[in-house]
């Protein structure tokens, strides 16, 4: 009989169905001959469910069960995004509900798949959907793969894909599958699941997120579009709709003319322009450098040419006022936010977005559209050089007439210099940035700017998130707290304030880290407080686009930007202040715990010299740290250039568990001095597979410089695949392809990775 040994992450996400948790877990509990881990999530069931999900556990006790619960919903997708950053195994199965598994199947289904190059199995007893139009003829007829017939194998997905599409709270595993057609078509098993006698409905928003999905596949022609067309009217038909009291009187399905009101804005320079719709601006304007002529449009592919088919589904979304992954809202509460939303005072709106980020935007927009006063609202969006579909994207909503403006930049100009390029074109008054991994789920532009006018001496005002890096601003530590609590500074994924003259984001700052921490120090340095609305939360996926760029807490750009903001607002350094530290080696660690590794300042550079006799260099050569210890001290070392007390520290770290973010310091400092083999080391006592990209990153530079190219190849191929828009992996390309002779490839290579980043050589 055949064994799976390959690792596998269980997924299980219930909400109110606690008739289902006890054969699903038992099920998965009956697993003889697969090793898996199980992450059980209850997304704040009100049935009993978390209890039943406790008393299994308790019962079972399997030691590789991980149980959470959610205080307030976040949704299925959320909800298994959450768990999938926390998966570490190289198999993920994502099932609903669960009857029966069969022993002998499943290992096998795994066994086949981490044998082959694809990135999914399905196994089920219907015909494999390999194209996109499988998937639409599949979708017509209603008979779709549940979520329990899919394995993913993450190894084989990309990093920039490996993530659930949060609008989907059904046949999630089917989108997911759809979006990576493109790498490879399912895998072919047999079914590793029981039937089910019951029939799974395909819920009215899922099938649109779907039938969207599909329009985006390159592999779709203008001959399939009756298809998705057909389907789209179906959905949107008002026997299924909502009530026309909470929707309004019936929208036709799509309308050329201009609405009422919509005011000309003269364009700027091709790559650099502000547009409203109308109808002889969708003849002529360029939307952006990307965007196609007409006539290739019309003869492509359907995802250039759908805008009655998209216009049905925006409708449907956006005619809901109520919280998108509320269902459960009464029809009291959704009276209550209708009014909210018509009673919102004027307010500009600006979101920048750049990388392949455009379905993030998309998720945002549409959630700007629900909860806002399109009367009332200028919807300012920065298309920040973006790679990917975000200028169609843009191009379908003007077809639609949606109220908005567009800044189109060729490269992407940083985070903060995109939002000063909206604030030019924002009314005066109250406006709201918003990061494009985020999404409103409540009427909070209007709650938030009301509290501003309520408080006139709050500068900035930012709701709580799901994730955030600030503590003081997310949800799981809000208890106890006021309404309104003052704060330092902010995470910036949504603020609200005053468009005044002379406020502005400081762009020297680059692509991203401080620009939002400096903004509130400039405005409380005007006399305002910076707050947070600990009542009012929005769903953040931290992190999406500054992750494609590259871009850590950890890594040089972070910290020369943490150098800079210290420098503009000459911060001074306390490490000789503490009159009650008098050991000379305690301050030496208290500095050692202050210092930027690879931008240090001056006065603590200063006052390690100062300390850092011969009888402290003795004491610390004999010293045995504690791991915390000493992080703080070899890190001291990196910043003084010490390179030999440096290399006497380093023995210790064989005493404690690898410590990546200190190996990753340590690995930048020797791969700058092209000191290779000390990286080496490093790189052989991580046991992570794969390497986060940053250290792969490094692996590559290092082949590079010893022009090791056939190594360098392998690994830039592989980054290529995991972050395909990482600007340092595409200078790598362009190195590798320079000094291989290839000066073409060389030259496009280092134009795309100046478009997303062209600070990268400053």
């Amino acid at each position: 009989m055949q064994t799976s040994d390959a690792a596998l992450s269980v997924i299980c996400v219930f909400r109110d169905c606690k008739e289902q948790v006890e054969p699903t877990l038992k099920a998965l509990y009956s697993l003889k001959r697969v090793q898996f881990e199980l992450i059980v999530i209850d997304d704040a069931s009100e049935d009993g469910t978390a209890d039943t999900i406790r008393s299994v556990i308790e019962y079972y006790q399997h030691e590789l069960t991980y149980f959470f619960e959610h205080e307030s919903r976040r949704g299925r997708g959320n909800s298994l995004n959450s768990a999938l950053e926390q998966v570490r195994n190289r198999f993920v199965w994502i099932p609903e509900s669960l009857h029966k598994i069969h022993e002998n199947e499943l290992p096998s289904a795994l066994s086949k798949l981490e044998n082959t190059p694809s990135c999914l199995a399905l196994g089920w007893d219907g015909p494999t959907p390999e194209t996109p139009s499988d998937w639409l003829q599949m979708l017509s007829e209603r008979r779709i793969p549940c979520d329990r017939d899919f394995l993913f194998d993450l190894h084989q997905i990309p990093m920039p894909l490996r993530f659930i599409d949060p609008h989907v709270q059904a046949r999630n595993a089917s989108e997911w599958a759809i979006r990576l057609l493109k790498h490879s078509p399912p895998l072919k098993t047999v079914s590793f699941t029981g039937k089910f006698d019951e029939e799974v409905i395909i819920e009215e928003e899922d099938a649109n997120e779907i039938i969207l999905a599909l329009l985006r596949s390159s592999g779709l022609s203008l001959r399939n579009s009756e298809i998705p067309e057909m389907i789209l009217r179906e959905t949107a038909n008002p026997e299924t709709s909502h009530d026309q009291s909470e929707t309004g009187p019936e929208q036709p399905e799509y309308s050329p003319e201009p609405h009422p009101g919509t005011e000309q804005v003269d364009n700027g320079p091709d790559e650099d322009h502000f547009a409203r719709p109308t109808e002889s601006e969708h003849e002529t304007a360029e939307l952006s450098p990307k965007t196609r002529p007409e006539e290739e449009q019309k003869t492509d592919h359907l995802e250039e040419d759908s805008s009655a088919g998209n216009q049905d589904r925006f409708e449907l979304t956006e005619q809901k006022p109520e919280d998108e992954t509320d269902s459960h809202v009464t029809e009291d509460a959704r009276i209550l936010i209708r009014d909210e939303i018509d009673q919102q005072p004027p307010l500009s709106i600006i979101i920048p977005s750049s990388t392949t980020r455009r379905q993030l935007l998309q998720a945002c927009v549409q959630s700007v559209f629900r909860y806002t006063h399109p009367d009332r609202t200028r919807l300012i969006i920065i298309d920040n050089g973006s790679l990917d579909d975000t200028s169609s994207y843009l191009d379908h909503l003007y077809r639609e007439n949606r109220p908005l403006f567009v800044h189109a930049n060729r490269n992407n100009v940083g985070f903060a210099a995109a939002v000063n390029q909206g604030l030019e074109k924002a009314e005066e008054g109250p406006v709201m940035i918003l990061h494009n991994d985020v999404v409103l789920t409540s009427p909070l532009p209007a709650r938030l700017v009301k509290m501003l006018d309520q408080h006139p001496d709050i500068g900035l005002l930012t709701p709580a998130a799901d994730q955030t890096w600030n503590p003081d601003q997310s949800i799981d530590n809000l208890k106890g707290k006021p309404a309104i609590s003052d704060l330092e500074y902010v995470d910036g994924y949504c603020m609200v304030f005053r468009n005044q003259h002379g406020i502005r984001f400081s762009d020297k700052y680059g692509l991203a880290f401080f620009e939002d921490v400096d903004f509130c120090y400039r405005l409380k340095k005007k006399g305002y407080r910076i707050a947070v609305a600990n009542r009012e939360m929005v769903r953040h996926r931290q992190g999406a686009t500054t992750g494609d760029l590259g871009l850590t807490m950890h890594g040089k750009s972070y910290w020369k930007n943490a150098s800079l903001f210290q420098k503009t607002w000459n911060l001074k350094q306390e490490a000789s202040s503490d009159t009650e530290i008098t050991d000379p080696l305690d301050q030496l660690l208290l500095v050692g715990r202050q210092i930027n590794p690879f931008y240090p300042d001056k006065k603590l550079l200063d006052l390690f010299e100062t300390l850092f006799t011969s009888e402290l260099k003795t004491r610390v050569h004999h010293t045995r740290f504690s791991q915390h210890d000493l992080k703080a001290i070899i890190r001291l070392m990196i910043a003084a250039e010490q390179r030999e007390v440096l290399r006497r520290l380093e023995e210790q770290l064989n005493e404690y568990p690898p410590d990546l973010v200190l190996y990753h310091d340590l690995i930048v400092f020797y791969c700058d001095r092209t000191i290779y083999s000390r990286c080496k080391q490093y790189f052989d006592r991580i046991e992570e597979d794969p390497l986060p990209v940053d250290l792969d990153l490094y692996r590559l530079k290092i082949a590079v410089g010893e022009k090791d190219y056939s190594r360098a190849a392998r690994l830039l191929k592989d980054l290529m695949d995991r972050i395909p828009t990482h600007p340092e992996v595409l200078l790598a390309a362009a190195e590798i392809h320079r000094r291989s002779g290839s000066r073409e490839e060389s030259e496009k290579f280092l134009a795309l990775a100046q478009q997303l980043n062209p600070y990268l050589r400053n």
